[in-house]
């Protein structure tokens, strides 16, 4: 981002009070992009842009942000190591004790 004209100054209002002021002017630097789409999915992209008040540079600049700025997923696994350990008895032969329930 490129930082544009900033200044201060003391201004004096109606009853001749003095205000202090700060102001900015901030910019990015904005760059050409040409792409290729259907004309069917750019005809509906126009209508959707008019509807919304949008331009279509703004539309995929939003898109781009959302791609670039989308946290990270944890994989299966990282979430599976945050689970709690289950409090199972090792010393306990399962499948004998399935079957002896199961026939009872």
């Amino acid at each position: 981002m490129k930082e544009g004209i900033i200044w201060a100054g003391v201004a004096t209002d109606k009853m001749g009070m003095r205000i202090k002021f700060k102001s900015a002017y901030l910019w990015c630097m904005k760059t050409r992009l040409n792409i290729t789409i259907e004309e069917g999915i750019l005809e509906e992209i126009k209508k959707y842009s008019n509807r919304n008040n949008i331009s279509i540079s703004e539309l995929v600049e939003k898109y781009f942000k959302r791609i670039v700025d989308k946290p990270k997923k944890k994989s299966l696994l990282d979430k599976i190591k945050t689970l709690p350990e289950p409090s199972i008895s090792l010393d306990i032969d399962y499948k004998n004790a399935y079957y002896e329930e199961k026939y009872k």
